[in-house]
């Protein structure tokens, strides 16, 4: 932001979207906005409040999407060879959080290693 003629161009040239500048302009002093490096400072210590969490029964992670009967073990699909998929295009349903990051991880790298596979004629 150094380069800059002025701080908004400068956030422009980080990147930041439209609503991030609204917020930062809006919350950040205008001393602190006019100084680059305050104005870093409270970028970075930007606060997020969190106001509440929905109930469980609403942030389940995934409902719909294809079958597992519809996918080989290695995540192709039976009816269009060549077509992988993972994580939540799969029909699965779990908790939030660490299960479905878990999931599509593990779904992927199994997709990965099936690609892989097929290109190379070996597992990498």
């Amino acid at each position: 932001m150094k380069k800059a003629k002025n701080p908004s161009k400068g956030l422009k040239e980080l990147k930041l979207g439209e609503v991030a500048i609204f917020w930062i302009k809006t919350f950040v002093s205008k001393e602190r906005f006019l100084n680059p490096k305050e104005l870093t400072k409270a970028i970075k210590e930007f606060p997020i409040g969190i106001k509440g969490f929905r109930p469980i029964d609403e942030v389940i992670s995934c409902a719909g999407g294809i079958r597992d009967t519809e996918l080989s073990e290695s995540g192709e699909l039976n009816q269009f060879p060549n077509v992988f998929v993972a994580g939540e295009m799969i029909d699965w349903d779990a908790p939030t959080g660490g299960y479905l990051i878990q999931g599509s991880v593990s779904s992927g790298y199994v997709v990965g290693k099936s690609i892989a596979k097929q290109l190379n004629g070996s597992i990498v």
